[in-house]
């Protein structure tokens, strides 16, 4: 019955490990240890108290799925009298890494094993299965060690206490220790002084694991999942790549701005700024606009009126005059990109329609602006 269990199990981790294979994400092939510490929360049924305990194991990582053997004990007393469940066990975990938001990872943990239990005298072995979540940190000290911390839910077959089942929490400490130099499918190179990559003797000079012949997109950023064409993956399919993409369920053919938003028919150029009283662009806007310049040149078919405001600070002539000389400045940066001028409208407004109190200088800054107006679609 247990070694029917344990094999099943073995036999599903195994199937997972090979199933996720993919050189896209990147392979650290070495076997590792994972020496630790637990400390064990028991069920209630077996009314003693919590306990520490240990784990030693091996395991080896392919993209976000690890496989690992562990052998784990602990000692759990009674709250009354000097029995105690002694116990030890084997388990093969799979460990799925489903989140990395930055030098950490969040990852689900599911296994089986059979542990064996020493109490009153008794002795036996039972099989359990345990599940949970934990982080882990990035690789410390030149990427010889590793740190975990999880928490598990450990569900153990046994007769003991006239009970068939107990429900222990267990919570893990884990130091991850590679063994050996690191090794990949990618072999690094050095070719005319730049470091490249090679898999199985095929350049691939941006990593992405699509050698160079195959790459359409050669020069993807590192980390980040690619198609067998070797391009950044486009979720809701509107132009924007998921790593840039804020709103990333857009329905099919809707227009969506550089951020994979929907096109709004007025859009304000938020950090489209100028030098003060001039017409002369600042460099930070030009980050702005080169988006807007993105846009455009996606969707051959806009035509746009680029408006220029100001606040109700002088002269209405001059302010006239001002917010059209911007609006003519921004036409000719998106020109210079390669936006065809006959689809731009510069007109300047003035103080008119403001979008805040002119008797604040928060809000005179919010008026001195510029907006795209969508005329044609």
């Amino acid at each position: 019955m247990i070694k029917k269990n344990l094999g099943g199990w073995s036999l599903v981790l195994a199937g997972l490990f090979m199933w996720v294979d993919g050189p896209a994400m990147g392979d650290d092939l070495r076997w590792y240890m994972t020496p630790g510490f637990s400390y064990v929360v028991p069920d209630t049924d077996r009314k003693a108290d919590g306990g520490l305990g240990f784990q030693m194991g091996v395991g080896m990582s392919r993209n976000n799925l690890s496989l690992e053997l562990s052998a784990v004990g602990d000692n759990l007393p009674q709250k009354r009298g000097s029995l105690e469940f002694r116990q030890v066990g084997v388990l093969v975990d799979g460990l799925y890494s489903f989140w990395h938001p930055s030098i950490y990872s969040v990852y689900g943990v599911l296994g089986t094993g059979t542990l064996w239990t020493e109490f009153s005298g008794a002795t036996g072995a039972h099989p359990i299965v345990n599940a949970g979540f934990g982080v882990k940190t990035g690789n410390f000290w030149n990427d010889l060690l590793q740190i975990r911390i999880d928490l598990r839910y450990r569900i153990n077959e046994s007769p003991l206490l006239q009970q068939n089942r107990f429900g222990d929490t267990v919570v893990n400490l884990t130091f991850v220790i590679p063994l050996g130099r690191k090794k990949s499918l990618k072999t690094p190179l050095i070719q005319n002084g730049v470091k490249k990559q090679a898999m199985n003797g095929k350049m691939d000079s941006d990593q992405d694991g699509v050698i160079d012949v195959r790459d359409e997109c050669p020069s993807t950023p590192a980390g980040w999942s690619v198609n067998k064409k070797g391009c950044e993956l486009d979720g809701d399919k509107d132009g924007i790549v998921d790593r840039l993409d804020q709103c990333p369920n857009s329905p099919p053919n809707e227009k969506v701005d550089q951020a994979g938003c929907k096109l709004a028919d007025v859009i304000v150029l938020k950090g489209v700024n100028f030098k003060t009283g001039s017409a002369l662009l600042i460099q930070s806007s030009f980050v702005i606009l080169d988006g807007v310049s993105e846009t455009l040149q996606r969707y051959q078919n806009l035509v746009v009126e680029i408006a220029g405001y100001t606040d109700s600070i002088g002269q209405d002539v001059q302010n006239q005059g001002l917010s059209k000389r911007r609006a003519d400045a921004v036409v000719r940066y998106l020109i210079s990109k390669g936006v065809s001028a006959e689809r731009l409208v510069p007109r300047g407004f003035g103080r008119e329609n403001p979008i805040a109190d002119n008797n604040t200088p928060e809000g005179r800054s919010l008026n001195r602006r510029v907006e795209l107006h969508i005329l044609k679609q």
